[in-house]
């Protein structure tokens, strides 16, 4: 399973399927919390967030492996997305006759959401009422966020009159808030050509690159930086938009806050991360991809040393994160209500969730399977990168098309990466810079050859190719959350860890 990612995609894509309350408009919930005896019901509240968690995840998942979104799902859920994009401010807020456990109607944190939605749906469906509402949403955007960096909470409807509290308005920070949108806005010009689109996110970019990133790359100065996922996308914006405007400062920018906020400062070699900047617990593995794809990202810039970063972040933290399978849950309450129904099948693919414990107690917490999966769709879709007459095989994962095969197996302490390609040119291997020189084996066309490592590949001519190394164990202490972890790792993977817990453990005991 670790090798396979379109086996895990394809679970996640159905617990995304399975997430909808069929008992209210088969809208997304937002947790399934299960407790250590196996207990459980599901919590409802902040659709208006995971239905463009919803719609994003399921679309590029849909692209990239073929997984079939069932034609009744799909248009209930358009309906509910029409239904909540139907006010004055022309912003996802949830109508008021759908009751739910918590009274969270609308935040600026989803516009990321609604728009990274809308973007799927014009891109994958050439969606005309998406492409008419996409356009509001960036109209809407632009007259909340002003020039100095504040929210205009003045200028929606939903806010005129109403008193704000303080919590609210420290937890819609910059960052949080419209740091985020900086990469949708990139995609939606990229999709239109909107011209308003892309100078939102200019203006956004310059602005958070003067104050929500240092020129050393530290969080160090920075201030109200509170949720790590909100950091990572705006780097995530950044880094786009730097691509599209041809300014490099931003790409280099990004590419230093990777290497000491994000790598350092941020997340653990294990790749724990907490779901708050500057917190030591309550983890969760949406950062993680993110900072997967930062890397895969600057990988594709011209920094290739980033992608052994990218699928070590996959295989320690990913996939280890994700609900494969789980003992009996029974629902902790009476009734025959949909959030009691069908528990234990209704978990399986879900990626952790904001976890109880450093290196387990998973939770089936919707908005961060989405992330996750999002995350895997654009790792899979660079497995192979073929430019030219050059196919590079970036990622050791198994992956088939029309003219190379990938098959990757780890056993008795070696990696063995097969390649058979048709493709007329040459074909670049990913070996990793923790590979033992001396345990590089080479074969083409069932001849072992003798190929120098440059800038982190071996090339030779298309045809059939087996690459495999050694995978080094090493161990490490890391203290979390007052705990020394004894941590062993072989290669890219973690093998053990002790203490360990029995809840939805990611790792075997060490």
């Amino acid at each position: 399973m670790k090798n396979s990612l379109n086996e895990a995609m394809a679970l996640a894509g159905q617990n995304m399927l399975l997430c909808l309350n069929k008992d209210c408009h088969y809208l997304p919930y937002w947790l399934l919390e299960v407790s250590e005896d196996y207990r459980a019901h599901f919590h409802f509240y902040r659709s208006v967030h995971n239905i463009g968690r919803w719609w994003d995840c399921l679309l590029r998942l849909e692209q990239a492996t073929g997984f079939m979104i069932p034609a009744e799902l799909e248009a209930k859920m358009l309906d509910n997305f029409q239904m909540y994009m139907n006010n004055e401010d022309h912003l996802a807020t949830e109508p008021e006759e759908i009751v739910t456990d918590r009274d969270i109607r609308f935040d600026v944190h989803s516009i990321r959401e609604t728009l990274m939605a809308l973007c799927a749906l014009i891109e994958h469906r050439n969606s005309i009422w998406a492409k008419e509402t996409a356009y509001e949403v960036v109209r809407a955007a632009d007259r909340l966020v002003c020039e100095d960096g504040s929210l205009d909470f003045g200028c929606l409807h939903y806010y005129k009159d109403q008193i704000l509290s303080e919590d609210y308005l420290n937890w819609e920070t910059p960052i949080h808030s419209h740091g985020r949108i900086i990469e949708p806005l990139v995609y939606y010009y990229k999709l239109t050509g909107d011209e308003l689109a892309y100078q939102l996110a200019e203006r956004l970019a310059h602005w958070h690159f003067e104050n929500s990133t240092t020129s050393t790359g530290t969080l160090a100065g920075l201030k109200k930086i509170n949720h790590a996922h909100s950091y990572l996308g705006t780097l995530r914006g950044l880094l786009l938009f730097g691509k599209l405007s041809g300014q490099h400062k931003y790409v280099e920018r990004v590419r230093r806050c990777y290497d000491q906020a994000v790598m350092r400062e941020m997340i653990k070699d294990s790749g724990f991360s907490a779901h708050d900047v500057g917190a030591d617990a309550s983890p969760e593995p949406a950062t993680a991809g993110d900072a997967a794809q930062l890397a895969l990202w600057l990988a594709l810039e011209g920094y290739p040393v980033y992608l052994d970063d990218a699928e070590k972040l996959i295989r320690c933290r990913l996939l280890p994160s994700m609900v494969w399978k789980t003992p009996p849950i029974l629902p902790d309450g009476e009734g025959n209500e949909d959030r009691y129904a069908d528990l234990s099948l209704r978990i399986l693919g879900a990626f952790g969730g904001v976890q109880t414990k450093p290196h387990g107690g998973k939770r089936s917490t919707i908005d961060v399977t989405a992330s996750c999966l999002h995350t895997l769709t654009d790792i899979y879709n660079h497995i192979v990168v073929r430019e030219q007459n050059i196919t590079r095989v970036f990622f050791h994962f198994d992956y088939t098309d029309n003219d190379i095969t990938v098959r990757s197996v780890r056993e008795n302490g070696r990696a063995i990466i097969t390649i058979e390609s048709s493709r007329p040119g040459v074909l670049m291997v990913r070996v990793p810079n923790w590979t033992p020189s001396e345990s590089l084996r080479v074969t083409y066309n069932a001849e072992q050859v003798d190929i120098p490592v440059k800038d982190g590949f071996v090339t030779v001519p298309s045809g059939q190719v087996v690459v495999s190394f050694d995978l080094p164990v090493r161990e490490i202490i890391e203290r979390t959350d007052g705990t020394d972890y004894r941590i062993r790792f072989s290669g890219d993977e973690i093998t053990g860890i002790l203490p360990n817990t029995t809840f939805y453990p990611f790792y075997p005991d060490l």
